[in-house]
């Protein structure tokens, strides 16, 4: 009956749609979201931010830990059924990755910020990227049904978890010791997922740092959140394609380059940006006291 599902959903094809729904279904890819929560992190909300990696990042682990138990073939090479975008869709199939990824992330932002053009905007995506694993032919109905139903428990599960985390003195110690069983699990898997764990650790490392030492504020000017949004992405790419020409093609740089990448996220931004905006706003005081002066 799924099959069939999926023939009938693909009995509509265009090369357009195709196109659409390859772009479409890179909205549950890690790049898309991660540089999303970024910017919410940088520009919008540090809290929100926080709990948009979190639960992503756990989310994750919980998902390759399932695609384990479960051992759900994927529908690509079913007879008349075409599968796209294959290179998004390794290892097993139950629950969608991208699916759930999207949920959980949206969900997120709903909780902290519950305002009608993020419910439609959430619930948009959510659905637009499950419809496009099904039209690429790289996930079953279900698959995508279970990514939405587990990205909503996990993201009121994992909220409430980060709520604990942050009244917890030594969270540093808490979230080192939870980072690192994330990672274990992800070392058990494949190259991927080694990425993954890399950026784990990195996101707990960096959020020690930050939460405990910087503290940065998001809020700011237009010009500043501007000149936020250049320097943090420029330094992110810098790191991501910068030391990928500089290192060896090994797996052990990669995940040295993901790792650093999530440090520079939530650490190494932060700490410029408070340099940044305090250099600001001391010229902007030194102006007032000047025209003060003057008067």
């Amino acid at each position: 009956m799924e099959l069939e599902l999926l023939k009938l959903i693909q009995s509509v094809k265009t090369p357009l749609l195709d196109t659409v729904f390859q772009y479409i279904t890179m909205m549950g890819e890690e790049v898309f979201i991660m540089l999303f929560a970024s910017l919410v992190f940088w520009c919008v909300d540090r809290n929100t931010g926080y709990r948009m990696f979190f639960v992503y990042l756990t989310g994750a682990c919980l998902n390759e830990g399932l695609k384990q138990l479960f051992h759900t073939a994927r529908p690509i090479g079913q007879p008349e059924l075409r599968s796209l975008r294959t290179e998004t869709a390794p290892g097993f199939s139950f629950p969608s990755g991208h699916t759930q990824g999207t949920t959980s992330l949206w969900a997120t932002a709903m909780l902290r910020h519950g305002r009608a053009w993020m419910y439609i905007a959430g619930i948009s995506a959510i659905v637009l990227v499950g419809y496009s694993r099904m039209y690429l032919g790289v996930h079953w109905p279900v698959d995508v049904v279970g990514g939405i139903v587990i990205g909503v428990v996990w993201a009121l599960a994992a909220d409430r978890i980060f709520s604990v985390i942050e009244k917890i003195k030594k969270r540093y110690i808490l979230l080192t010791v939870f980072g690192t069983v994330c990672a274990a699990i992800f070392l058990i898997s494949n190259e991927t997922s080694f990425k993954v764990a890399a950026v784990i650790l990195g996101f707990t490392i960096g959020y020690t740092i930050e939460s405990e030492y910087i503290k940065f504020d998001a809020r700011a000017g237009l010009l500043t959140q501007i000149l936020k949004i250049v320097t943090g992405f420029s330094g992110l790419l810098l790191i991501k394609f910068g030391l990928k020409a500089l290192f060896p093609n090994a797996i052990v740089f990669d995940m040295l380059r993901y790792g650093l990448i999530a440090l520079w996220v939530v650490a190494g931004a932060p700490f410029l940006f408070r340099k940044i905006t305090t250099k600001i706003i001391s010229r902007e005081n030194k102006k007032l006291l000047t025209f003060d002066a003057g008067e």
